[in-house]
């Protein structure tokens, strides 16, 4: 039996090609998950940043605080749309965390399924350096957003005792 080795080669570039560009959808997932974020952030230092005026703002914002939560002139609009946001973050990252995963187990599979003369040490060195960039930028922007929300909530809960 006579092995057409044109189509091996074929087919080792395309399973690149198909793991280049998985990994460039995850990228744009990733940064589209840091603009979130960001956005995120400076919502919540916006709000920080208003001043709450009278005795029935300083009620509900008490209020908010309890639960976590903050209030304004426009305080539920303003924690809706910050609860919205926080939501769309949580959901891409529950949606990112499998995507990535299953990048590394096709990576693994593709080490040891692989014949040697096919695959390039420099090939799977890169490709294992793509998955490990990925996985480390998930987990820096799962530590900012965890980061984001245990600060806004510490200055959320002081926020009352300064008001009052």
């Amino acid at each position: 039996m006579e092995m057409n080795v044109s189509h091996l080669s074929y087919d080792t570039a395309s399973r690149s090609q198909r793991f280049l560009q998985h990994v460039n959808e995850l990228r744009e997932s990733i940064d589209q998950l840091q603009r979130r974020i960001s956005a995120l952030h400076e919502k919540q230092a916006n709000i920080l940043s208003q001043t709450v005026v009278g005795p029935e703002d300083k009620v509900v914002l008490q209020l908010c605080s309890f639960h976590s939560l903050i209030g304004h002139n426009r305080g539920i609009h303003v924690q809706e749309q910050l609860s919205s946001l926080i939501d769309e973050i949580k959901q891409h990252i529950r949606s990112l965390r499998p995507r990535v995963r299953r990048i590394e187990e096709d990576l693994c599979r593709d080490e040891a399924d692989a014949p040697t003369e096919f695959r390039t040490g420099a090939e799977l060195r890169i490709r294992r350096n793509q998955c490990e960039m990925l996985k480390l930028r998930l987990n820096d922007l799962l530590v900012l957003f965890n980061k984001a929300q245990l600060e806004y909530k510490q200055r959320v809960s002081s926020r009352p005792k300064l008001q009052v």
